[in-house]
């Protein structure tokens, strides 16, 4: 993609600082009719999509559910757990995991909400893998769901779950496969738009009125001209703010522009989190691999080689975290304002599928001037230098070390509009243009 291209996305992110209100102007609101596509982020749309998930899980329990009616014949001792769709009668979704010694486990889901387990398929998983544990199991099935909207009017639709559970678990887990898709016309220019919830409940009505309160639910992800917007807060697109409202069944969004001005708080750490090494701490030293063109051995790279030299400003990220990948522009725009100067920034990918770094890296990653290096530990989150060195919980994580060594700033997570990563560097006597 062109440095134009990217140049555009950075710009996103400005028009949620403090001028966004005197950039928009109010007016009607952008109607969308979306179609609820069951499977749209499926196991593989999920990757292509490059869209993190936050799973949702059951504890599987002895007790059978009291919607369910008629069962199968079990070839082992069945375990039951519910899963909560919609806000219509059922709200709830019963199923029976059936494990036995030698056999495949088998999965039996009240996917119509009848209260019958078997009018909904075989019980057979779509897919199983064997680990060094034990069986893992996955598969895509699709739910008739039903929602109430404000008004009282009963609508019915497909929604799919990427489910998933392993040998000895004692949950099931799983992700939204559903999303709601389709196109606007903005400015005379028609997008693809795709709007994506993230609490897997299939309820798409979450937005906030920035009223200080604790925001429960999860991202409400608006996938727009290759931008990802969380529009539960107001959100800038090509020099306007916008705020959006989605129907509760994704069948409808209206994108209003407003001179409001709506930002999401930062969630407070959980007091039982270990907290990320804080300004004054050494940095450890590590080494990662960095990023020479696809078909190139990576080159070794030590963080104290740049002791006594340079700044280094550090960001963990991950192609499945939306957050990262919005915020890697951020990061990139911040290092062409300070180019010319004694800092470094180097984006190290962590936690992550080498198959999906290597094809980011050489695709879009191409267009932003920062260096992107792998941890060595590869997928394995607990060896990952992020967490075993820098106490890391969650992803994206920047580190701002300083020529001696220590840490300036540790800052986590990203929204759009953030100055976090701007003002420490200013105050290192860095000079952003």
């Amino acid at each position: 993609m062109s440095m134009a291209y990217w140049r555009n996305v950075l710009t996103l992110g400005t028009l949620l600082c403090a001028v966004a209100p005197a950039l928009a102007r109010d007016g009607g609101p952008i109607v969308v009719d979306l179609k609820l596509d069951p499977t749209f982020l499926d196991w593989e749309g999920n990757k292509k999509a490059m869209q993190m998930y936050m799973p949702s899980s059951a504890k599987l329990v002895a007790e059978r559910p009291e919607s369910v009616k008629v069962e199968p014949t079990y070839s082992g001792k069945p375990r039951y757990g519910v899963i909560p769709l919609g806000n219509g009668l059922p709200r709830t979704f019963a199923f029976a995991l059936d494990e036995a010694d030698g056999k495949d486990a088998k999965i039996y889901i009240d996917r119509n909400g009848d209260g019958d387990l078997t009018n909904d398929g075989t019980g057979d998983w779509p897919k199983k893998t064997d680990g060094d544990s034990g069986a893992n199991y996955q598969g895509t099935f699709v739910f008739d769901v039903r929602w109430i909207d404000d008004k009282g009017q009963t609508s019915t639709g497909p929604y799919g779950l990427n489910i998933y559970w392993s040998t000895g678990r004692e949950s099931v887990n799983w992700y939204r496969a559903g999303a709601g898709v389709g196109t606007v016309d903005i400015g005379g220019k028609s997008y693809a738009v795709t709007v994506i919830e993230n609490d897997n409940d299939a309820l798409f009505d979450k937005l906030y009125d920035g009223s200080g309160a604790e925001v429960k639910s999860k991202p409400l992800y608006l996938l727009l001209d290759g931008n990802s917007f969380d529009i539960r807060a107001t959100f800038g697109f090509n020099d306007t703010n916008y705020v959006a409202k989605v129907a509760r069944n994704g069948t409808r969004l209206e994108l209003t522009p407003t001179s409001r001005f709506i930002r999401l708080p930062r969630p407070l750490p959980k007091a039982t989190e270990t907290e990320l090494l804080k300004a004054g701490a050494e940095a450890p030293d590590f080494n990662v691999l960095v990023w020479k063109g696809a078909g190139t051995e990576p080159a070794q790279l030590s963080l104290a080689s740049f002791r006594g030299k340079k700044i280094v400003v550090v960001d963990f990220w991950a192609t499945w975290c939306g957050p990262c990948m919005r915020g890697l522009p951020h990061f990139a725009k911040v290092a062409a304002a300070a180019k010319g100067q004694d800092v470094e920034f180097l984006a190290v990918n962590s936690m992550d599928d080498a198959a999906a770094y290597e094809t980011f890296v050489s695709g879009k990653g191409k267009d932003l001037a920062i260096t992107f290096a792998r941890d060595p530990a590869g997928k394995t989150s607990d060896a990952s230098i992020a967490r075993r060195l820098y106490n890391v919980r969650g992803i994206p994580a920047q580190f701002v070390i300083g020529k001696d060594g220590k840490v300036l700033a540790a800052i986590s997570g990203y929204q759009e509009g953030d100055k976090a990563l701007e003002n420490t560097l200013k105050k290192a006597g860095i000079k952003l243009e």
